[in-house]
């Protein structure tokens, strides 16, 4: 194995009425990142920003544009149906 090499991808499920999705750089410094997948396919990056404190989620099913901001450990304005909670509970 060598180093360079991609540790991880995945590619994205949803359509285009989604939006394109992002470009994530996972050996920017200073991140932590996480993606998230259920069982319906719907998708979800959050990303910590250890200089800001800032966490947000970005989603496939809100538009991949739209970024949500995670508070107290809670994401915000998300969809309340049974899956999303998976997303609002994971962080």
């Amino acid at each position: 194995m060598s180093a360079g090499r991609p540790l991880f991808s995945v590619s994205n499920h949803h359509t285009e009425s989604c939006g394109e999705p992002p470009a994530i750089d996972g050996d920017a410094a200073g991140k932590y990142l996480g993606y998230f997948a259920n069982e319906h396919g719907e998708q979800a990056i959050y990303t910590y920003d250890f200089d800001t404190g800032e966490a947000t989620l970005t989603m496939g099913d809100t538009g991949w544009q739209v970024t949500h901001p995670v508070v107290d450990g809670k994401g915000t304005c998300l969809p309340s149906e049974p899956s999303g909670a998976i997303h609002r509970e994971a962080v």
